[in-house]
């Protein structure tokens, strides 16, 4: 009994070291925040919108001001491929709830805005979305191609 309670153990820390927070040391205003339990992966990806005026990336952390259409919260939970080190699926984003204001009317809703891959890259993630519906413009940033999130900014613990 001991043995099979050490190896679950170890099973499960080793699942629980991927979740955490991740960034792009050269990308202002975006990130993934990431929990992992046994094969399910859940993550948080939050990013500005397509109206943008700021100009090159800044190294973080950077005290520059700009509004790229206010920041905007997306979420996705799956199944891990431990094959290719992947996950798949839907990517929903959320509206309601604008912080600082509060809840206005609108609770709070989700729609799914495209299709994604989150894999594993060196000691982070890379993120690609494919446009799925009208939800988001076509020339959204977030449809630009692969969002590198490869600095971790805290590890879960168990």
């Amino acid at each position: 009994m001991k043995l099979l309670f050490v190896i679950l153990l170890f099973i499960s820390s080793a699942f629980a070291g991927d979740s955490g927070s991740y960034f792009n040391i050269m990308e202002n205003g975006q990130g993934l925040m990431l929990q992992r339990n046994g094969d399910t992966v859940f993550f948080v990806f939050f990013t500005y919108g397509a109206d943008s005026n700021c100009g090159e990336p800044q190294p973080s952390p950077s005290v520059t001001s700009c509004n790229k259409d206010g920041q905007r919260w997306f979420f996705a939970a799956n199944e891990w491929d431990n094959i290719d080190q992947s996950v798949r699926g839907f990517l929903f984003i959320t509206d309601g709830l604008d912080f600082p204001l509060g809840i206005d009317g609108n609770v709070g809703s989700e729609e799914v805005v495209g299709r994604y891959i989150l894999a594993r890259q060196g000691d982070g993630y890379f993120l690609s979305v494919s446009r799925f519906n009208n939800r988001l413009e076509i020339e959204d940033p977030l449809y630009d191609g692969v969002i590198d999130l490869t600095d971790l900014v805290i590890r879960a613990t168990d």
